[in-house]
């Protein structure tokens, strides 16, 4: 048949019209059918990256809210303006509140008079130590507000401040509740997802699921506050491999605010965009083979010279 091929003739000329319109009508329906194709994988891929990123900035908000409830809650409690009327000594007030730290998960539980001065806690704290100056500005303002974020040493610590008021109303002291939002943190609220947390404190990582990770090739937080939805989502190259971004900011109430980045790995979607490619080209060699494989039958009479 291959000889009969190469010579010119009925045969030839009737292989070579039904690959040609083989091929047209593959490439006029497949080519359609790739890029839809594609473009549906994209879009649940950035559907599943834009969910995951939804959940995480949910979680820290949450952790974030959780320091100003605790606060409220803890400072409306009748034993603590007691002990406060009282002047407890700082071993009364540890045997109060280490129980409540414990229970509510606490990692900062202090009291302070007005003026900031920390008077009682539920871990050791220096004579003379005060609350962050900025959280005590924050004092005045409404519970789901009054709270900061410092960059400490055990990690980005949130704080929140509620006020202790004696039984006619009038402000007595402060109650400090806080939460460390670290890397352990981060691997708690990425679970088993196979995405990458990064907190950002400014242009500089402060914690993060990916070891030795930079800001290079990230957006300023000055950038997604731009943005009219809050949020800020890109391809990145870090550590050698390609991320599909999610960025968003949440004001600290102090000098740098916060940015949490949600790195979803681009590897699968590049994988299953090689194996759609891959199939369609398959198919049109699987075609182009099987058409010039076609004998033309009895009908098409004896092969003729061109």
């Amino acid at each position: 048949m291959i000889r009969q091929l190469r010579e010119r003739g009925l045969l030839r000329r009737l292989v070579l019209s039904s690959v040609g319109w083989s091929v047209i009508a593959l490439v006029a329906f497949a080519l359609p059918a790739f890029f839809i194709s594609n473009q549906l994988i994209v879009a649940r891929f950035q559907d599943e990256a834009r969910s995951l990123a939804n959940n995480a900035v949910g979680d820290v908000s949450e952790r974030i809210g959780f320091a100003s409830s605790a606060a409220a809650t803890i400072a409306g409690l009748p034993d603590v303006g007691q002990l406060v009327q009282a002047k407890a000594r700082p071993a009364l007030f540890a045997n109060y509140l280490l129980p409540v730290k414990s229970r509510l998960k606490l990692d900062v539980l202090n009291v302070s008079t007005p003026d900031g001065v920390v008077i009682g806690a539920a871990q050791d704290i220096p004579p003379g130590q005060k609350l962050p100056p900025e959280l005590l500005k924050r004092a005045g303002i409404k519970a789901e507000e009054a709270w900061v974020v410092e960059d400490e040493s055990r990690g980005l610590t949130v704080h929140a401040i509620s006020v202790v008021r004696d039984p006619v109303g009038n402000s007595i002291a402060f109650v400090e509740a806080g939460v460390v939002l670290n890397a352990a943190v981060l691997s708690g609220i990425k679970q088993a997802t196979d995405a990458e947390l990064v907190l950002l404190l400014g242009p500089s990582v402060r914690a993060a699921t990916l070891p030795s990770i930079t800001s290079e090739g990230f957006p300023t937080t000055a950038e997604v506050s731009l943005m009219p939805s809050g949020q800020l989502t890109r391809d990145v190259v870090t550590g050698g491999q390609r991320y599909l971004g999610t960025f968003s900011v949440f004001t600290t109430h102090n000098v740098s605010d916060l940015m949490l980045a949600v790195l979803v790995p681009l590897a699968p979607l590049e994988y299953s965009q090689r194996l759609l490619g891959a199939t369609f080209i398959g198919l049109l060699v699987l075609l182009m083979v099987a058409r010039a494989a076609h004998r033309p039958g009895p009908r098409d009479g004896p092969d003729r010279p061109g």
